[in-house]
């Protein structure tokens, strides 16, 4: 497992126009995320996210078994994507 932390800054003029959203957590051997990447996990934001608010995630996410080589972990914020993207 690794510990990874991130920060959600609502940089926008105005409050987010929903209060429910999913941060997921990826594995790529690239810096992009596309259809070949392994989601790891997902965290649930609640909570209308004001102009200038912010939040922090820490979280705990297992790694696929006998990896081996550089990979990335990529956070995608607000995802559209569902797991069977």
């Amino acid at each position: 497992t690794i510990n990874i932390g991130w920060i959600v800054e609502n940089a926008g003029q105005r409050a987010t126009r929903t209060d429910y959203w999913l941060d997921r957590i990826y594995i790529s051997q690239d810096a992009s995320l596309d259809r070949y990447d392994q989601l790891l996990a997902e965290q649930k934001h609640r909570g209308v996210l004001a102009a200038g608010e912010r939040y922090t995630v820490n979280s705990t996410v297992r790694l696929p078994d006998d990896i081996q080589g550089t990979f990335y972990i990529l956070v995608y914020v607000d995802s559209p994507f569902g797991p069977d993207r």
